[in-house]
């Protein structure tokens, strides 16, 4: 299992049908795909980062991490948000969210 870092843009329909379902059952929420697009598309670079780890073709865990501005100290920063994090349950305490960070870090200060 590795993890596959993508942008909002980059996921297909089916891939962001699958995060909405893993954070539903994660999370015992009902959120609409229209809510994941509004949440994760209406950023300040029009879409946000997700952290994939996959386990035979279909997502285990996501990361989602959301860009922002921040001013610190009068100079304007871009930053990312990390939010979302989705284990799902056969994965819980097995060390697999310390996979996901390093990678986002590297993609974003790459293509911000």
């Amino acid at each position: 299992m590795n993890v596959i870092v993508k942008k909002t843009t980059e996921l297909s329909k089916s891939e962001q049908y699958e995060i909405l379902a893993l954070f539903n059952t994660v999370f015992e929420k009902d959120r609409t795909i229209e809510h994941f697009r509004h949440q994760f598309f209406n950023t300040v670079l029009g879409y946000s980062y997700h952290a994939l780890l996959y386990n035979g073709g279909k997502i285990a865990i996501c990361y989602a991490f959301t860009p922002s501005y921040y001013r610190i100290a009068g100079s304007r920063y871009l930053c990312v948000l990390g939010l979302d994090l989705m284990i799902g349950k056969d994965y819980r305490g097995r060390g697999f969210f310390k996979q996901c960070f390093p990678p986002v870090l590297i993609i974003c200060a790459m293509t911000a």
